[in-house]
């Protein structure tokens, strides 16, 4: 009788650590779980087909953090894994292989070694790598399809990216265009096209201007897309600019950051000589409006709505 009721304590001891061990295990992946949820709802959101500026941003937000430069990523047609041939920047939504490609990525990451090179130098991009990411032109031509879309593969909206600005005020009439050195101040939503001695062709999406004169920028530009800030008046990279893309990538996007912290655009890009700009047009006969009023905010106000920031 004594070996028996031994046997059964035992048995039952062994259950109840069992069952404790389970109901830890359970707690913690519903606190992970839920933490997990927190941080996603932070990330700012957006619907296809939504033409406001708020959702224009918040569509240019998606691949920020998970989807790396690659030249010609989102330019060229390409066969999907089902057989369709189609464009990186006429899809509604993510690719799946943006993410997959960046996660597989080191610090080291270089786009040239995914183009055709020349002594460590891209000469041309390479067809079998252009559906794992996207270049400058193909991230904003991405941004603007999946804004004014509901459905994939309708039209395209990639182009070279200095005359991109060019192009979707005259040939798209979205809006209104301002030539090189002609640009007075750059607002939430504009599209800014860049040519220089060191840059000879960008295009990247304004998040707003500065007191100082830089520009909180979304671009994709090496190693991939990200919110960057330039350089201000003085051409001084610790700018006010900088220091919110930092803020935001750190916190929002903390596994880039600590494999690519760089959240400075150091090319010299003086917008006042060497930039282009379309400026939405936003009127009751307009195909974008701003009803959240984001054309009159701060970069930082701009910043703190995207992101669901309460006060």
């Amino acid at each position: 009788m004594e070996k028996i009721f031994l046997l059964r304590s035992k048995g039952s001891l062994k259950k109840f650590i069992v069952t404790l061990r389970n109901l830890f295990l359970l707690t913690i992946a519903s606190i992970s779980f839920c933490t997990a949820s927190v941080i996603l709802k932070k990330l700012p959101t957006c619907t296809a087909g939504l033409c406001t500026i708020k959702n224009f941003l918040a569509t240019a937000m998606q691949p920020v953090g998970q989807t790396l430069y690659i030249w010609g990523g989102g330019w060229f047609k390409h066969e999907g894994k089902d057989g369709d041939i189609t464009y990186g920047s006429n899809k509604i939504g993510m690719y799946p292989e943006w993410k997959e490609f960046y996660e597989k990525q080191k610090s080291d990451y270089n786009f040239c070694d995914y183009a055709i090179s020349e002594n460590g130098i891209a000469i041309a991009p390479l067809e079998q790598y252009l559906h794992v990411g996207l270049d400058c032109s193909g991230f904003v031509g991405w941004t603007v399809y999946n804004t004014l879309n509901t459905e994939s593969e309708k039209s395209v909206f990639v182009n070279t990216a200095k005359t991109m600005a060019k192009i979707f005020s005259e040939k798209n009439k979205f809006g209104t265009y301002n030539d090189f050195g002609q640009i007075e101040k750059i607002r939430p939503g504009d599209i800014i096209s860049i040519t220089n001695e060191w840059v000879s062709s960008h295009v990247y999406i304004a998040l707003g201007q500065c007191e100082d004169g830089s520009i909180v920028t979304i671009q994709s530009t090496p190693p991939g897309v990200r919110i960057l800030g330039t350089q201000n008046h003085e051409g001084n990279y610790d700018s006010q600019a900088a220091k919110l893309a930092e803020n935001y990538m750190s916190k929002y996007y903390p596994e880039w950051y600590a494999k690519f912290p760089q959240c400075k655009a150091t090319k010299p890009n003086d917008y006042r000589k060497d930039s282009s700009q379309m400026i939405w047009e936003i009127s009751e006969s307009s195909i974008m409006k701003d009803p959240d009023g984001y054309r009159n905010m701060r970069p930082e106000e701009v910043l703190k709505d995207l992101f669901d920031e309460k006060s």
